[in-house]
C-alpha cells in the first residue's frame, strides 16, 4: 500500500509540474508576443519618421506633384521617389489589417483614396503604379479597393475629404 501511495504522489507531482509548465510556456509566449508588438510599433515609428523627413526634404516638388504641376524629369524623379514611399506605407498598413481581418484595411484604402481625391498627382501616380502591378497579378485587392474608395468619392456616396495634409 506505502508503494501505490507513493505511486500516487509521484503522478500528482507530475501532473502539477506539467500544468506549471504548461503555464509557463503560455505566460512566455504571451510575453514574446508583446514585446514582437511593441518592437513593431517602434519601428514603424522610425519609419514615419523617416518617412515625413524625406517630404521634408523634397516639399517643393512634392507639393507641386500632389497638385498635378508638369515637373521636370528630375523633380518627377525625386516625387516618384516620395510617392512610393506613400504607396509603401498605405500598402504595408493594408496589408496589416487584411492579415488581422476586419474594416481596418477598407479604412486605410479609404484614407488613400481620400487624399487621392484631394490631389491630382496623387491620383495619376497611384494609378499608373496599380496599372503596372496589375498586369504582372500583384496588389490587385489593395489596388480594387482604392480604386471603389475613389470611386464612391467621385460619385458623391462618400463625403468629400476636409483640408489637406501634405504629410500623408
Amino acid at each position: 500500500m506505502a508503494r501505490e501511495h507513493w505511486k500516487d504522489i509521484a503522478e500528482a507531482i507530475g501532473f502539477v509540474a506539467l500544468v506549471a509548465s504548461l503555464i509557463f510556456v503560455g505566460l512566455q509566449i504571451r510575453q514574446d508576443h508583446q514585446i514582437e508588438r511593441l518592437q513593431n510599433a517602434a519601428d514603424f515609428d522610425d519609419t514615419m519618421i523617416e518617412y515625413a523627413r524625406v517630404i521634408n526634404a523634397n516639399r517643393e516638388v512634392w507639393i507641386a506633384g500632389l497638385e498635378g504641376a508638369d515637373l521636370s524629369a528630375a523633380d518627377q524623379v525625386a516625387f516618384e521617389a516620395v510617392a512610393f514611399a506613400v504607396w509603401q506605407k498605405f500598402f504595408g498598413l493594408y496589408t496589416r489589417g487584411e492579415i488581422r481581418g476586419g474594416q481596418r484595411k477598407h479604412e486605410v484604402a479609404r484614407q488613400l483614396a481620400s487624399e487621392m481625391y484631394i490631389f491630382p498627382g496623387l491620383r495619376g501616380y497611384f494609378n499608373a503604379r496599380c496599372d503596372h502591378h496589375e498586369s504582372m497579378g500583384f496588389h490587385r485587392s489593395f489596388c480594387r479597393d482604392v480604386r471603389e474608395q475613389l470611386g464612391k468619392l467621385d460619385d458623391g456616396t462618400l463625403p468629400p475629404p476636409e483640408g489637406k495634409l501634405y504629410v500623408l
